[in-house]
């Protein structure tokens, strides 16, 4: 009866006293002008171990205008051709412009209304006045909390942000949850490739989010004793702006596609210089594109085992086309996502200590045999500057070895 009463009364103050107004918004490179109403700025004495305190928070706002705020992020999500990740910082962003006069967990909570109302699948965690709200999602991501379940993640978004000794964090766990029974999408972190339409314009841009600077960057590689020369348009902001990115699994980077510039020339031109071969030349192309185009980090030997000598995070396929140098597992990434774009083969990537492979599905057997979701695979092993076309070689640096599969 108590909650009914204060759900009556703060349902009343919601109607009585509605005022839009607009926020300045930071995110990246833009400032956004988000409108809210301001009703939904208000105090509640915060009380976790009230039973059914959650729920009582969650119908209070329910019955709020919060829905000006949500659609308007909406908007603005399609208009800036904003992904999850991106959209979620700019709810973040927006709620800490909002109730900038809140405390931490005020705002934590209205975070996690608000990613329910945007049809996530959330997990909420405390301890006192200590809140931590996850999402659920495919995509495994390094260095931030993650538990598994239903064949993904639950990722701790307030981990990003928030000041908790997670040694130490052993919470609560809320079980209500809002959406049960309702249509959920996984949270994603993939920036999809750009698709042309007819007219050459861009049906599915690029976050609008940072300020463009493109760059030529050339390419020389030979193939089969044969020279070849390419220049791509390489968009210095978009890199700087996916070095910002969290640091997602290897297999994960993949989903982070070219720029349109970059895409348009180099994909394109891998595909014209590979009209009429089949599927086993294509991927030979493209391994000597790989290994022959770029300049390799060395490897060093570390306690008699390899160690890589990393001064950065993995690169996204942008990335790797910027830097003058490149490790095992960026041109790997760049082998993976040219090969999905031309033609598309079952891959998995290969971990061999610290070494990072791919193999590829060709639906024949080429060298010793990988066995992989019951399907033969050959390595495709473009870590090193050879002018080699041969599939299924293992380098010298993991002979012998048996290697790990990276397939989240």
């Amino acid at each position: 009866m108590k909650h009914f009463y204060l759900l009556l009364l703060v349902s009343l103050y919601f109607k009585a006293f509605p005022e839009t107004r607009t926020a300045e918004v930071p995110l990246f490179d833009k400032k956004i002008p988000v409108a809210y109403d301001h009703s939904i700025v208000f105090s509640l004495q915060y009380k976790p171990n009230e039973e059914g305190y959650f729920e009582t928070y969650y119908h209070l706002m329910d019955t709020s205008k919060y829905n000006i705020l949500l659609n308007d992020l909406q908007k603005h999500r399609e208009e800036l051709a904003l992904n999850d990740w991106l959209y979620f910082l700019l709810l973040k962003n927006s709620i800490g412009v909002i109730l900038s006069g809140q405390k931490e967990y005020a705002q934590t909570l209205f975070l996690w209304f608000m990613l329910n109302k945007s049809g996530f699948e959330t997990r909420l965690e405390f301890i006192g006045k200590e809140i931590t709200v996850s999402v659920f999602t495919n995509n495994l991501v390094y260095d931030v909390p993650q538990s598994k379940g239903k064949g993904g993640f639950y990722l701790d978004l307030t981990a990003f942000s928030n000041k908790i000794d997670y040694n130490k964090w052993i919470p609560f766990r809320l079980d209500f949850n809002p959406n049960k029974g309702k249509e959920v999408r996984p949270f994603s972190f993939k920036i999809p490739s750009v698709a042309l339409n007819g007219n050459g314009s861009e049906e599915m841009p690029l976050p609008r989010v940072f300020e463009s600077r493109i760059v030529e960057k050339e390419i020389s590689f030979s193939y089969n004793g044969k020279s070849f020369h390419v220049v791509v348009p390489v968009d210095i902001g978009y890199a700087s702006f996916l070095k910002k990115y969290p640091e997602l699994s290897v297999l994960r980077h993949t989903d982070l596609a070219l720029s349109p510039g970059a895409s348009k020339a180099l994909v394109t031109f891998l595909k014209q210089s590979t009209a009429g071969l089949d599927s086993v030349q294509k991927i030979r192309f493209l391994m000597s594109f790989c290994r022959t185009g770029f300049s390799f980090t060395p490897l060093k030997k570390s306690n008699g085992s390899l160690d890589i000598d990393r001064s950065k995070v993995i690169n996204s396929p942008e990335e790797t086309l910027l830097d003058s140098t490149v490790e095992s597992e960026d041109i790997s990434i760049l082998f993976y996502y040219l090969a999905k774009e031309i033609l598309n083969p079952e891959m998995v990537f290969l971990k061999f200590g610290k070494q990072i492979s791919v193999a590829v599905n060709l639906n024949r057997k080429l060298g010793p045999p990988i066995f992989y979701n019951n399907k033969i695979f050959a390595i495709c092993d473009v870590s090193e500057n050879e002018d080699s076309t041969e599939i299924g070689i293992f380098p010298k640096s993991i002979s012998g070895k048996s290697p790990s599969f990276i397939d989240k």
